[in-house]
């Protein structure tokens, strides 16, 4: 599509006991964004059992998970930690999308922010 963007899908992991999805959004080479969303097996993998309360609770889940980490959701000088449900994409979770005048990897988020 030639919009500059860039994204790959990392494979299934678990942080401690938590199964957990990551994707990265690098833009010119710099990167952009994390998304993030637990992959808890009750909420479903496929669009068979989908549904838009699933969604909202994996995206809930995940901003409790990300605050327990010593990442709240929150603006921040480097950028901004979200979760969201969006039903018309058909999914839930959160992210972390850097300021693009930081030039995005070049300043990772970090708790000594209170983030």
């Amino acid at each position: 599509m030639g919009t500059g963007y860039v994204w790959y899908s990392l494979p299934n992991g678990n942080s401690e006991c938590d199964p957990i999805l990551m994707s990265l959004c690098f833009q010119a080479g710099s990167l952009n964004s994390i998304s993030i969303a637990l992959n808890d097996p009750d909420l479903g993998s496929s669009w068979a059992d989908w549904s838009e309360e699933k969604e909202r609770t994996r995206a809930d889940r995940t901003e409790a998970w990300l605050g327990a980490q010593g990442y709240p959701t929150g603006n921040y000088s480097w950028g901004e930690i979200w979760a969201a449900c969006d039903p018309k994409g058909g999914s839930g979770g959160a992210g972390i999308r850097y300021n693009s005048e930081q030039g995005g990897g070049e300043q990772a988020a970090t708790r000594s922010e209170s983030a």
